[in-house]
């Protein structure tokens, strides 16, 4: 019986930006989603009964990691000055495996949390970007 599972291949995961396809990621992990809370909290009361509590918070935190020379660092830049000035910043997300594992998360009414910290050294060096995420929707 073979133990293989299947193959995984970063060039299969797509990851769309109001409708753009994000390109020019730097090295290593370079999206990472982190859901705002569990779904679940547990209540123990003095007698031992517990209660669980749906939390209801459906929100998320996305970290990506961009080359400065990423075609797609002016396009995030632009969405952080926009919502900076006038508040019109607000954009809709993605990320899809379209590989072996099919993951999708759809992200909604998402903004760029403040500018990136920009360091300037012997090498270029990424551009991380940390996106809030009102709603999340995974389709697995």
């Amino acid at each position: 019986m073979s133990k293989f599972n299947g193959t995984y291949d970063f060039n299969q995961v797509i990851h769309e930006v109001d409708g753009e396809i994000m390109t020019g990621y730097g090295d290593g992990d370079v999206i990472t989603i982190e859901y705002d809370e569990t779904i679940w909290v547990k209540h123990v009361g003095t007698d031992g009964t517990v209660t669980r509590s749906k939390q209801n918070q459906p929100g998320a935190t996305v970290t990506m990691n961009l080359s400065p020379q990423s075609p797609m660092y002016s396009v995030l830049m632009a969405k952080v000055e926009a919502d900076a000035d006038t508040g019109d910043g607000m954009f809709d997300q993605s990320v899809e495996d379209i590989g072996d594992s099919g993951e999708k998360t759809i992200m909604r009414d998402c903004f760029v949390e403040s500018f990136p910290t920009r360091t300037y050294g012997r090498e270029a060096t990424e551009r991380e970007f940390v996106i809030m995420c009102s709603e999340v929707e995974n389709q697995d």
